[in-house]
């Protein structure tokens, strides 16, 4: 799962690779770019993780990411 700089978007710049057995604690949640995601500061940095699906048109959600521990 690939964490992102900038903004929750899938074209904003890379942050880097989210691996299995990983956890974090975010503060913020938004819907963007067909996806939820968890936004985050480590290092400095502000990171942006998308851990579900999202369709804007119906509201639908999908499955959480298994591959990883969240922490809020």
């Amino acid at each position: 799962m690939y964490a992102r700089l900038e903004g929750p978007f899938r074209s904003c710049p890379f942050g880097y690779t989210f691996k299995k057995g990983q956890s974090i604690n975010y503060d913020e949640l938004m819907l963007q770019d067909g996806h939820v995601w968890i936004g985050y500061n480590y290092n400095g940095k502000r990171y942006y993780l998308p851990i579900r699906t999202w369709n804007a048109q119906t509201g639908n959600i999908g499955k959480l990411e298994q591959l990883n521990s969240f922490k809020n």
